[in-house]
């Protein structure tokens, strides 16, 4: 009798087991899927964020290194053409008594020192007209109405031209 308890009791627990296995089996299938909302929460979503984060990342800095390239090469492009048309300021430096000549239309800055006028030049700064041998003023913008006018060092001068 003993033994049929025994018996029973396995038979009884493989049966208990093996019904266990079934129920857990079924579940989740792809007609009855089951994911609990803290397990999306809690597992799910950070995994999915960490993922989404350091893809932004990668990408962002691999975006970035490339608009930083992009931003160059158009700088230096844009460099280019300015100076080919002429659109760019050059620095100069005049020695007391060296003059400064171009063509008509060009522009003229005096940034430091005291010059005079070569021919007429056109101060854009004050709105009026600098005659041959009249006195520029610092910081003003001339343009000249003539070629060969431009200005000439009556100390040691500093100029920006284009």
């Amino acid at each position: 009798m003993k033994k049929f308890v025994v018996i029973g009791a396995a038979v009884a627990a493989l049966a208990i087991t093996a019904g266990s296995i079934t129920v857990l089996a079924t579940q989740g299938d792809k007609d009855d899927p089951l994911v609990t909302l803290s397990y999306l929460q809690k597992v799910v979503t950070p995994e999915l964020e960490k993922k989404v984060d350091e893809a932004v990342k990668a990408n962002g800095e691999e975006l970035a290194k490339q608009l930083d390239i992009a931003i160059t090469s158009y700088e230096t492009r844009v460099d280019e053409k300015l100076a080919q048309a002429g659109a760019v300021f050059q620095s100069r430096e005049l020695a007391t008594g060296g003059s400064y000549t171009t063509e008509v239309g060009r522009e003229l800055l005096l940034v430091s020192g005291s010059a005079t006028a070569v021919g007429t030049l056109v101060d854009t700064t004050a709105g009026g007209t600098v005659s041959d041998g009249g006195r520029l003023t610092v910081g003003h913008l001339y343009v000249t109405a003539s070629d060969q006018s431009g200005l000439k060092a009556a100390g040691a001068v500093t100029m920006m031209s284009r």
